[in-house]
Formats: structure tokens, C-alpha cells, sequence
């Protein structure tokens, strides 16, 4: 996988480089049912020149989610034959606000089949090929994995969003919203990313930061209408 994405061997922790991509953070959408709470994370950059290439996992910074509901997620039975996707409807975007996935760019608009997943996604073979986001499940960690954009690196204003702070959608998680009195969540992952220079940067980053306040819903996480 290291070699099929390429990421850089060197991490870059310029000051000025690191203030374009600060960091990621959560978004709780309404995806209109009662019963479950949506949680999209998104990679934040600062400015309109940056680009992104991928998120991964690599040895001793896995790619990893997890929360405190028991129950797990809740993962919507989209039309997994295109394969590339992770259970999201290929021309389908009825269930896109309530179901869990992972890729890279804002929904709407957006061309799936730009995305790609490195093989044993998530440690399952032929994890391109698999619904490895399973009901119930309620963590994972893999130092292998990666979410990628084959060819160059794609503007992170492809997806329509042409203001700073542009949030790039990587992942979206839902659960049960009485499963948990609070709801906890933590996400990591290696940010690939290239500045208006043309340097490649790739940054760890995790959400919450260490310390901070990670039941969502009390702090830090704003709730979006579907427009």
C-alpha cells in the first residue's frame, strides 16, 4: 500500500505549511431520523490553493475510528456491487446523509468513481470489494489502509466549497441516538496534501486533539440542514 499511494516519505511540519491544513473536525448532520445521530468528519484546509491526495494509516499512526455506543454503527444497505465505494449508492445519493462511509470530497456533485481504497482495506482481502463498515462495529485501527485519489492531487475547492475555512469530507459515521446518553468519537488519520507550491505534506492528525472535549453534541460540532 505504501508504495501504490506513495506518500511522502518525509513529514513536513513547517509552520507556514501546517497553517493551511489545520486540522480535522466533526459536523453533526441531520440526516431526518429521530433514531440516529450523523457525524461527518471533515479535513479543514485555509486556503483555496491547497490540494488533497489521501488519508491513511501507516505504521505507528493507524487510521482509526471508535465510540463509546455499544450498539456500534449504523451502516445503510446501499448497492455494493461498484465496488470502489463503501456502501454508497453508485447515482444514489438517497441514503447519503444517514449512512456511513468514507471517501474523499464534499457530497453532491461528486464523481465516486475518482476515489479508490488500497488493497485489504481495513485489513479485510479484497477490501475494495467489501462492505468492511459493518453494522455493529464500533471501532477499527489499521496501519495499511488508505482512501487515495489516483493520478494528480485534486483542488480542495473541486467539491463547490470556494471560502476559507474549505472542509473536505472524508468520512461519515452514524449511531444510534439513544444508545448513548453522550456520544464519544475519536478519529485518526495521515492527511496527504500538497500546498499552492506544489510541496507534499502529509500530517497526522486526530480528532478530539489530546485534552480536548469529545462528546459531541456539547461542544465544537455544528448541526447542518440538508439544503
Amino acid at each position: 500500500m505504501k508504495t501504490l499511494i506513495a506518500l511522502a516519505g518525509t513529514l513536513a511540519l513547517t509552520g507556514a505549511a501546517l497553517a493551511d491544513f489545520t486540522g480535522l473536525t466533526f459536523e453533526e448532520i441531520d440526516n431526518g431520523n429521530p433514531d440516529y445521530r450523523t457525524f461527518r468528519v471533515l479535513a479543514r484546509f485555509s486556503d483555496l490553493n491547497d490540494k488533497i491526495q489521501a488519508f491513511a494509516g501507516l505504521d505507528g499512526q493507524p487510521l482509526y475510528w471508535t465510540t463509546n455506543v455499544q450498539s456500534g454503527i449504523y451502516n445503510d444497505d446501499g448497492d455494493f456491487g461498484t465496488g470502489h465505494i463503501q456502501d454508497i449508492p453508485f447515482g444514489n445519493g438517497d441514503n447519503l446523509d444517514i449512512d456511513t462511509w468514507m471517501t474523499i470530497g464534499q457530497i453532491g456533485g461528486f464523481d465516486f468513481s475518482g476515489v479508490s481504497f488500497s488493497p485489504d482495506f481495513l485489513g479485510i482481502p479484497g477490501g475494495e470489494d467489501l462492505q468492511v463498515l459493518t453494522d455493529g462495529l464500533t471501532s477499527f485501527s489499521d496501519e495499511d489502509s488508505a482512501v487515495f485519489i489516483p493520478g494528480p492531487a485534486k483542488d480542495v475547492t473541486t467539491w463547490g466549497d470556494n471560502d476559507v475555512p474549505v472542509d473536505v469530507a472524508l468520512a461519515q459515521f452514524t449511531v444510534a441516538s439513544s444508545a448513548a446518553s453522550e456520544v464519544y468519537m475519536e478519529f485518526g488519520a495521515i492527511v496527504q496534501w500538497q500546498n499552492g507550491a506544489g510541496e507534499n505534506f502529509q500530517t497526522y492528525a486526530v480528532i478530539p486533539a489530546p485534552g480536548a472535549l469529545a462528546l459531541l453534541g456539547l461542544a465544537g460540532v455544528a448541526r447542518r440542514r440538508r439544503r
